[in-house]
Protein backbone atom coordinates (compact mmCIF):
# COMPACT_ATOMS: atom_id res chain seq x y z
CA UNK A 1 0.00 0.00 0.00
CA UNK A 2 1.32 3.44 -0.95
CA UNK A 3 1.29 6.31 1.53
CA UNK A 4 2.07 10.02 1.35
CA UNK A 5 5.07 11.15 3.37
CA UNK A 6 4.87 14.83 2.32
CA UNK A 7 2.39 16.98 0.56
CA UNK A 8 2.29 20.64 1.66
CA UNK A 9 5.44 21.99 3.35
CA UNK A 10 5.33 25.21 5.33
CA UNK A 11 8.31 27.59 5.42
CA UNK A 12 10.26 25.98 8.29
CA UNK A 13 9.74 22.46 6.89
CA UNK A 14 10.86 23.52 3.41
CA UNK A 15 13.95 25.28 4.75
CA UNK A 16 14.87 22.21 6.83
CA UNK A 17 14.52 20.01 3.72
CA UNK A 18 16.77 22.49 1.89
CA UNK A 19 19.43 22.40 4.65
CA UNK A 20 19.33 18.59 4.60
CA UNK A 21 19.86 18.55 0.82
CA UNK A 22 16.45 17.00 0.13
CA UNK A 23 15.43 19.91 -2.09
CA UNK A 24 17.21 22.57 -4.09
CA UNK A 25 14.45 25.14 -3.62
CA UNK A 26 13.83 27.58 -0.81
CA UNK A 27 10.34 28.36 0.45
CA UNK A 28 8.00 29.24 -1.35
CA UNK A 29 9.49 28.04 -4.65
CA UNK A 30 8.75 24.29 -4.33
CA UNK A 31 5.57 22.70 -5.65
CA UNK A 32 5.20 21.46 -2.05
CA UNK A 33 4.66 25.11 -0.99
CA UNK A 34 1.78 26.01 -3.29
CA UNK A 35 -1.04 28.04 -1.76
CA UNK A 36 -4.35 28.77 -3.47
CA UNK A 37 -6.71 31.42 -2.13
CA UNK A 38 -4.73 31.53 1.12
CA UNK A 39 -4.90 27.77 1.79
CA UNK A 40 -2.20 25.08 1.43
CA UNK A 41 -2.73 23.24 -1.84
CA UNK A 42 0.37 21.18 -2.54
CA UNK A 43 1.13 20.37 -6.15
CA UNK A 44 3.64 17.69 -5.10
CA UNK A 45 3.50 14.41 -3.22
CA UNK A 46 6.30 12.26 -1.83
CA UNK A 47 5.30 8.61 -1.55
CA UNK A 48 6.44 5.55 0.36
CA UNK A 49 5.38 1.94 0.82
CA UNK A 50 4.98 0.17 4.16
CA UNK A 51 6.45 -3.31 4.49
CA UNK A 52 4.47 -5.99 6.33
CA UNK A 53 6.64 -5.12 9.35
CA UNK A 54 5.48 -1.49 9.16
CA UNK A 55 8.82 -0.14 7.90
CA UNK A 56 8.84 2.66 5.32
CA UNK A 57 10.37 1.64 2.02
CA UNK A 58 11.08 3.69 -1.09
CA UNK A 59 10.91 1.20 -4.01
CA UNK A 60 12.35 2.66 -7.21
CA UNK A 61 10.62 0.04 -9.37
CA UNK A 62 7.19 0.90 -7.93
CA UNK A 63 7.76 4.59 -8.64
CA UNK A 64 8.93 3.81 -12.18
CA UNK A 65 5.73 1.80 -12.77
CA UNK A 66 3.59 4.67 -11.49
CA UNK A 67 5.44 7.03 -13.82
CA UNK A 68 5.02 4.66 -16.78
CA UNK A 69 1.28 4.55 -16.13
CA UNK A 70 1.09 8.35 -15.86
CA UNK A 71 3.01 8.73 -19.12
CA UNK A 72 0.87 6.12 -20.93
CA UNK A 73 -2.23 8.14 -20.00
CA UNK A 74 -0.53 11.48 -20.80
CA UNK A 75 -1.27 12.69 -17.29
CA UNK A 76 0.27 16.07 -16.36
CA UNK A 77 2.43 14.57 -13.62
CA UNK A 78 6.22 14.97 -13.46
CA UNK A 79 8.28 12.31 -11.73
CA UNK A 80 11.30 13.33 -9.66
CA UNK A 81 13.01 10.03 -10.49
CA UNK A 82 13.79 11.40 -13.95
CA UNK A 83 15.59 14.49 -12.66
CA UNK A 84 19.35 14.67 -13.17
CA UNK A 85 20.16 17.33 -10.55
CA UNK A 86 18.61 15.61 -7.54
CA UNK A 87 17.38 12.02 -7.65
CA UNK A 88 13.96 12.27 -6.04
CA UNK A 89 12.29 9.02 -7.02
CA UNK A 90 9.52 9.23 -4.41
CA UNK A 91 8.42 12.68 -5.69
CA UNK A 92 5.49 13.28 -8.06
CA UNK A 93 4.23 16.73 -8.98
CA UNK A 94 1.25 18.05 -10.87
CA UNK A 95 2.27 20.11 -13.88
CA UNK A 96 -1.14 20.98 -15.31
CA UNK A 97 -3.02 24.22 -14.95
CA UNK A 98 -4.34 25.11 -11.51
Amino acid sequence: MIHISWSYRDGPSQELAFKQGKTKLHFPLSKHNFIKIGKPCSLALDLFVLSVEGIAQFPQLTYAKINAYNESKSLPINWGGKWKSIGDSDHFEFSGSV
